[in-house]
């Protein structure tokens, strides 16, 4: 999520820096021209924001505020494309394109609520070179504004489709697809989240791993359709047995991996009766304490206790695990 934060806050500092070095070129094509020393100390001011907004981006992205500097941005680079217009002879001169034009990248490149915000203030700042530019052939603004609007609205439909289709493959990418748990790097991803938080606040976390006792027997029982549907079943028992808050994983075969709140023996209880209708299950448990610990460590002692559990019980097992009702 960093990341896509970070290179959007970029792309949002480039949308500064790409139109500030085409203006310094046009300034040194047309120097002799009025007012060129306070155009160009606005280029030079837009060229500051902009590789400040670069360099800042990963201390920017990791903040829960990370849209302000996106807008602040947005709005600083808006005012000076408004000012280089009103210097430069107000919406139908050569410079007067920047403001719709900006709307048409901000479009593509910022979040759908960030260019909300961001196309209001393109507005203003149009509506700002109309009345106080130099006077603009009749029509000129509307069918200027008509035309970049048009591309605005297009481009920002385009953009919604891809965060759409960005989010989807993130979540696609972070699940396991048979039983709706969290791959293992979903599960990683938010575990690590998850412990920090607790670090923090000084909350007990529960590991709980847990495997299905038996489970080779139903597929070689029954096939491995048997074993997909008991896999499936248990994904969604365990889902519906913890809170929405906390985490559920599968690593892979009939291992899974929660993350929970609550009393570790009880948490054990929940899980063990959630999915007795049909199987038994080993559980081993680690308590993450208040000063927190890290995966690897609270792993290794849930897996030294499931495996203590899985050598106290019988070497088979009469039930037919993946037969009961569904």
């Amino acid at each position: 999520m960093n990341q896509w934060r970070r290179r959007a806050i970029r792309v949002a500092a480039a949308y500064g820096f790409i139109p500030a070095l085409l203006c310094a070129a046009y300034l040194a094509g047309t120097w002799d021209r009025e007012h060129r020393g306070a155009m160009l100390a606005v280029v030079l001011v837009m060229l500051v924001a902009a590789i400040g907004g670069w360099l800042a981006s990963a201390r920017m992205s990791a903040s829960r505020r990370w849209r302000i500097p996106l807008l602040v941005t947005g709005i600083v680079n808006l005012a000076g494309d408004t000012v280089l217009g009103l210097l430069d002879g107000g919406v139908a001169g050569p410079l007067g394109a920047l403001v719709p034009a900006s709307a048409v990248f901000l479009a593509i490149t910022v979040p759908p609520r960030a260019f909300l915000w961001l196309s209001a203030v393109s507005a203003v700042a149009y509506g700002i070179l109309i009345v106080h530019g130099d006077p603009a052939p009749p029509g000129y603004p509307l069918v200027h504004a008509l035309a970049y609007g048009s591309a605005a609205v297009l481009c920002l439909r385009h953009s919604a489709v891809l965060a759409s289709l960005r989010r989807r493959l993130s979540h696609t990418s972070r699940t396991d697809p048979l039983t709706g748990c969290l791959n293992r790097r979903g599960f990683d991803e938010r575990t690590a989240a998850a412990l920090a938080t607790a670090r923090r606040t000084g909350t007990p976390l529960t590991l709980v791993l847990l495997d299905l006792d038996h489970f080779k027997s139903v597929n070689d029982a029954h096939g491995h359709q048997a074993g997909d549907d008991l896999l499936a079943w248990a994904g969604r028992e365990l889902r519906a047995t913890v809170r929405a808050t906390d985490t559920t994983g599968r690593l892979g075969g009939d291992e899974f991996v929660l993350l929970v709140r609550g009393d570790a023996d009880a948490v054990r209880a929940q899980l063990i009766a959630a999915l007795a209708e049909r199987t038994s299950a080993s559980v081993g448990v680690a308590v993450a304490g208040p000063g927190g610990d890290d995966f690897d460590s609270l792993y290794a002692v849930a897996d030294a206790r499931l495996y203590q559990q899985k050598l106290s019980q019988p070497t088979s097992c009469n039930a037919v695990a993946g037969l009961g009702p569904r």
